[in-house]
């Protein structure tokens, strides 16, 4: 399964038009899913209508919000989570993918967010490694994980390959590490330019490091464009090369 984020759209764009003509083009070029984002929705958009297209076109949906679950201190975001929760339930979204925030081992109440995960069991939570220095570090993330593992917490990880170039961390060992609780990759390439790290286009080259990712997650586990697409037309091409990955991997 092949998803596009709204994000691989020009983000002043789809904050001017909204998500709706955006969702039409990805599910155009042969998208499985889409990916919305909280963070470019305006006053333009509807979760109604965002999700009666979606399940029109019988998208898959991912809902993405900058939200962080645990906060300073290691305390659960409740408030901030019924919140996004509410929203990824309103645009028909199965799984909703969020940083991990500040969370402590053995300060951080992982019970508390089990109850709270409860009252939304048709919701899978994917924690993502962000940019952050607390919440894109592999040890804080494997703490998490492998604890939420052990109290059968129902709490997935959303690995982002080019996230780790941005807090200094090794992307392969990362994924050693982490590859247990991978539900949901993020593909891109990372490029320094200006001297600043910036998401890019996938290579199209037989041995690019970003096969070896999506091939070791299994077919199984879909696979998101999250990098900037220009023109719009190219998106066809990226889909058809991660999902011919895809499928011989």
């Amino acid at each position: 399964m092949i998803i596009v984020p709204m994000n691989v759209f020009d983000r002043k764009e789809v904050l001017e038009k909204g998500q709706l003509d955006f969702i039409r083009i990805a599910a155009e070029a042969g998208a499985d899913g889409i990916e919305i984002r909280k963070e470019l929705l305006s006053e333009r958009d509807s979760l109604t209508y965002l999700k009666e297209e979606l399940n029109r076109l019988s998208m898959f949906t991912v809902y993405s919000a900058p939200a962080e679950v645990w906060g300073e201190g290691g305390i659960l975001h409740s408030s901030e989570l019924v919140k996004v929760f509410e929203e990824a339930l309103a645009v028909g979204a199965k799984s909703l993918k969020l940083s991990l925030g500040h969370y402590l081992q053995g300060v951080s109440d992982l019970t508390e967010l089990d109850l709270f995960l409860k009252d939304y069991k048709g919701m899978q939570l994917l924690i993502e490694n962000d940019q952050t220095p607390h919440g894109g570090k592999v040890e804080r993330l494997a703490d998490f994980f492998e604890s939420a593992s052990k109290m059968r917490v129902s709490v997935r990880m959303t690995f982002d390959i080019g996230n780790w170039h941005f807090t200094g961390e090794e992307p392969e060992s990362a994924f050693t590490r982490l590859q247990e609780h991978i539900s949901y990759l993020h593909l891109k390439e990372v490029a320094l330019r200006g001297g600043e790290l910036h998401p890019s286009e996938l290579s199209a080259a037989e041995k690019a490091g970003w096969r070896t990712f999506q091939n070791r997650t299994g077919k199984s586990v879909p696979a998101a464009l999250e990098f900037p697409i220009h023109p719009y037309e190219r998106i066809k091409e990226f889909i058809g090369l991660a999902r011919e990955n895809q499928t011989e991997g």
